[in-house]
């Protein structure tokens, strides 16, 4: 592909003209700018050029590869075996070439696994090079480990950029406003925000998924050193690029990096202070952060500038994290090349990337640095607070006669005198206590008690921990919370969650199933696959069946096939072709002994075809849009459609499939149509002479479908809430096999038509269901929920 190119003549006299009034606005706005009463505007003002991804396959290594433009940093993707050792070297003029540099080959470095990261990601895919500017490329691999080779160009300083686009760049520079440096504590390093250095935030594929960081990794980037300053941040660009547009990545793999100036950059987005889970240590991602060296460090030592900025951002990020960098965690591996998943592994607080991956990040010289690097962050800023916690973070028991403690505890950097201060917001401080000494650590009980000994209402609490060394050093206070549950409020709410989405459709069937099942529907918990599973639902009721989830390749997760023991089923109707729910699994359930029904068609709507195939031709149907941006109306749906045997049927925004036309001419009773107009047009709806359901936002669309449930004689006794957040849909999937309304909630608050409809419905509501962790939904829209039903 070319950057850039010819068009006629007449196109070329328009763009001429055009260039000339562009730079004619270009005088006049600099002259506006500089009437008003502003600083000057540094003279890079200009926005960055986007960077622009080449690429050429069929690519042979030890050929010359000329690539179709000139390119900043290069990577290459293959198809061979784990650990070939792949090596890239770049020529501007095809004479004059850079020293060959060992790129990897891309297995060590990338998402967890069983994240929708990693299924939507590219194998193979080497890291990306700094070559400079760069024409032709060269790649070497020994032996017969490299085929199918392609080779990856990053344009990130806009060498194929036209006249045009350079003169609109600054013209937009000139009314761009610079945002101020990331707020900061005192004892937070200087850090480059993603908008300082120019991240295009339209490229980014999903919002960001949080865990908790448990150690820091350092890594180095396998670029050369000699890059200027003024290059660091085309180069950050350029990863970033290269990670989202050639791996596949949902965003640029570190949570952080550091030039071999000093300069630290923001890197995966989400939140400096929160722990966003990247894309750097294959299935260590969810328990770290990761910090990326911009060089090559194998034979050159990391200057002490750079070493000093990972040393001053460690202190800061692992304080807020409350990690003990000396100390030692051990943590579950989600696999990686060095450790199969499941692998129990005992890891220091600082660690580099060659301890938990099969490779040598960050160099031998980079990894030489580790001991003193933890030596220093552990002296810096004192005291700290280390390991907060609280267990059990849920206390039960009744205002009226008084709860179970829960235990609160953690550690020093040196004996600290403690207090613990319980608040929430609504009440404000209901508890402070202070040790009577330093001690090294502490522990605290609290059993729901104010200050003057009254049990407290239930609700959350924050439970605030704080410590004072004897020269009067304030550590970082840690918060952490309790839930404080009356037992006399009838109505529970019961979170129904695991480890991951497999898990948490597993611990679903427990309430769906408690005595087990002689049938089970199987569907894709692949997020790729959502528009086949999504019609699951109503075969879960016609079957009178749970559901299950499998991944689109593999075998059977663990909690799947634990369930499948619990539940002991004879039959499995599977939803979907090989693509969403693998043969492999297929085989796990028949070597069970299970008769195994697939229905699959050549397409989405053509699968929900023949599920509705399944269900009663006199019930209606449930119509929804296919367009991916739209399918949380159709996981809303799936708990009325389940209860009323509606089948869901698919269509696209503006044309009804002809599948979808044929399914529902052999159908009577009345159909719905979930969603707006711009998930399915009017037309549509006329054509199909139905009821569109419908509201304000995705949120409004879930109530006001349950409020159709409600009306068409689907029961109130309950209801489910899960995620309609796009990171976490699947977890919705579960909600179809209630047959009840499933309603939608944020993952940090309730929404307002989720509230007002349990809220209006509470009198016949005894209970309800949140499905999935609190990564999916948190703690506070969970005590919403149990707010709204129990008039507390």
């Amino acid at each position: 592909m070319g950057i850039g190119g010819s068009g006629s003549s007449e196109g070329n006299g328009h763009q001429t003209m055009l260039v000339a009034r562009v730079r004619k606005l270009l005088v006049f706005s600099a002259v506006a700018v500089a009437a008003l009463p502003l600083q000057a505007l540094p003279a890079s003002a200009a926005a960055p050029p986007e960077p622009q991804v080449v690429s050429v396959d069929g690519a042979a290594t030890g050929a010359t590869i000329e690539l179709p433009g000139r390119v900043d940093m290069a990577g290459v993707s293959f198809t061979g075996a784990a650990g070939a050792d792949v090596e890239l070297r770049a020529s501007d003029d095809g004479t004059a070439w850079t020293p060959w540099t060992h790129v990897g080959d891309g297995t060590a470095e990338g998402p967890d696994r069983q994240s929708d990261e990693f299924a939507a990601s590219s194998p193979r895919t080497t890291q990306p090079v700094w070559t400079g500017s760069a024409r032709y490329v060269q790649v070497r691999a020994p032996g017969d480990d490299v085929r199918d080779v392609e080779v990856h160009g990053v344009d990130v300083k806009g060498h194929g950029e036209s006249t045009l686009s350079k003169l609109v760049r600054g013209l937009k520079g000139v009314f761009r406003t610079t945002p101020p440096p990331a707020a900061a504590m005192t004892d937070q390093p200087a850090i480059v925000t993603r908008a300082q250095w120019g991240a295009d935030e339209s490229i980014r594929r999903d919002d960001p998924s949080y865990g908790k960081v448990r150690f820091a990794v350092l890594h180095h980037t396998v670029n050369a050193n000699d890059y200027s300053a003024a290059e660091a941040p085309a180069l950050i660009r350029g990863i970033y690029t290269y990670h989202v547009k050639t791996n596949g990545w949902d965003d640029i793999g570190y949570n952080f990096l550091v030039d071999r100036f000093g300069t630290i950059y923001e890197g995966r987005y989400g939140g400096i202070d929160k722990p966003v889970i990247g894309a750097h240590a294959e299935g260590f991602n969810t328990y770290s952060t990761g910090v990326s060296m911009l060089g090559t460090f194998t034979s050159v030592s990391p200057p002490a500038v750079m070493v000093d900025a990972v040393e001053s951002l460690m202190a800061w990020r692992l304080d807020v994290a409350h990690v003990d960098p000396l100390g030692r965690a051990t943590v579950v591996s989600k696999g990686s090349g060095k450790y199969p998943s499941g692998t129990s592994v005992t890891l220091d607080g600082i660690i580099g990337h060659r301890d938990v991956g099969s490779t040598s990040c960050p160099g031998d010289l980079g990894y030489a640095k580790l001991a003193g690097i933890r030596s220093a962050v552990g002296a810096m800023g004192l005291p700290k607070l280390y390991d907060p916690a609280v267990s059990p973070s849920t206390i039960e028991g009744r205002q009226k006669s008084g709860y179970e403690s829960t235990t609160v505890t953690a550690r020093g950097s040196e004996p600290l005198t403690w207090q613990v201060v319980v608040d929430s917001d609504l009440l404000g401080v209901v508890r402070t206590w202070t040790s009577p000494t330093a001690t090294p650590s502490l522990s605290f009980d609290w059993d729901g008690t104010n200050d003057a000994g009254l049990p407290v209402p239930m609700g959350t609490y924050r439970v605030t921990v704080k410590g004072t060394s004897a020269d009067g050093g304030v550590a970082r206070d840690a918060v952490l919370s309790v839930k404080v549950v009356d037992l006399d409020l009838l109505k529970p709410v019961s979170r129904l969650s695991g480890a991951d989405r497999y898990a948490t459709a597993a611990a679903a069937t427990a309430e769906t199933a408690p005595s087990g099942a002689s049938n089970v529907v199987i569907a894709s918990g692949d997020s790729r696959h959502l528009v086949d599973s999504l019609v699951a639902g109503p075969l879960t009721a016609a079957k009178s069946a749970p559901l299950l989830l499998v991944g689109s390749t593999g075998g059977l997760p663990s909690s799947t096939a634990s369930a499948l023991d619990r539940l002991k089923p004879s039959t499995a109707w599977i939803v979907g072709g090989t693509a969403a729910v693998s043969s492999d699994a297929e085989a796990a359930l028949v070597k069970r002994g299970m008769t195994v029904h697939r229905l699959a068609g050549a397409d989405a709507p053509s699968t929900a075809a023949v599920v509705a195939g399944e269900l009663p031709t006199t019930s209606g149907a449930a119509v929804v849009s296919r367009d991916g941006s739209h399918l949380v109306d159709g996981l809303a749906a799936a708990g009325p459609a389940a209860s009323l045997r509606r089948p869901i049927l698919l269509t696209n925004v503006s044309v009804v499939p002809d599948v979808t036309a044929s399914a529902l001419s052999g159908r009577s009773g009345s159909v719905w149509v979930v969603g707006g107009a711009s998930a399915v047009a009017n037309a549509v709806v006329s054509q199909l002479g139905a009821t569109r359901i419908a509201g304000a936002d995705r949120w409004a669309t879930a109530a006001a479908v349950a409020d159709a449930g409600k009306a068409a004689g689907v029961p109130t006794d309950f209801a489910v809430v899960a995620s309609g957040e796009n990171a976490n849909l699947v977890d919705a999937l579960a909600g179809g096999s209630f047959d009840r309304a499933v309603l939608l909630s944020a993952r940090t608050s309730l929404p307002s038509a989720t509230n007002a409809w349990l809220t209006g419905n509470r009198s016949t509501l005894k209970k309800a269901y949140v499905l999935g962790g609190t990564a999916a939904v948190g703690d506070a829209p969970l005590d919403a929920v149990r707010s709204a039903i129990n008039q507390t």
